[in-house]
Parts: C-alpha cells; sequence; structure tokens
C-alpha cells in the first residue's frame, strides 16, 4: 500500500522525522534528516503544491532519501 506524507512547499526543514506506525505498535522510522534533501527531492521531480503551501512526499520516496544519509546527520534514536 502506498501512502504520503505532507512537506511544506518549498522550505529546507531544519530538520524532518516520518515514521510508520505498524499495527502492532511498532515504529518505522521512514525519514529523520535534514528537510534539504526532501526539499530538493521535490523540486528535481517537479512536484506541484497545494496552494502553494504544502506537496506530498511517498514512504518509499522518504526511505530512499533516509538510506543516502550520513549518519551524522540523523538525531540520535532513543533508547526506550
Amino acid at each position: 500500500m502506498a501512502y504520503y506524507f505532507s512537506y511544506p512547499y518549498n522550505l529546507d526543514l531544519d530538520h524532518f522525522i516520518a515514521v510508520h506506525i505498524e499495527p502492532n505498535g511498532e515504529l518505522e522510522v521512514l525519514y529523520n534528516g535534514p528537510g534539504k534533501y526532501i526539499n530538493q527531492f521535490l523540486k528535481d521531480k517537479k512536484r506541484k503544491s497545494y496552494k502553494g503551501i504544502w506537496t506530498t512526499i511517498s514512504a518509499n520516496h522518504l526511505r530512499e532519501l533516509n538510506r543516502n544519509l550520513d549518519k551524522t546527520e540523523r538525531l540520535p534514536e532513543s533508547s526506550i
């Protein structure tokens, strides 16, 4: 199943975290890093915005971008 996340249109957030909550309650971190990579990806794909406010990005694209991040660009995961 494809699902999408909202992202501010044409804005480089300092940091963006996207998670998927599995039916059993487990969290899957899809993206944990600077927003500049998401914004650049959306610009490269020429994604349109909704009223110039936000656009969407798929969970699969977030996973792909997350795989390419350096560990130093991520916020540390909590050891809960």
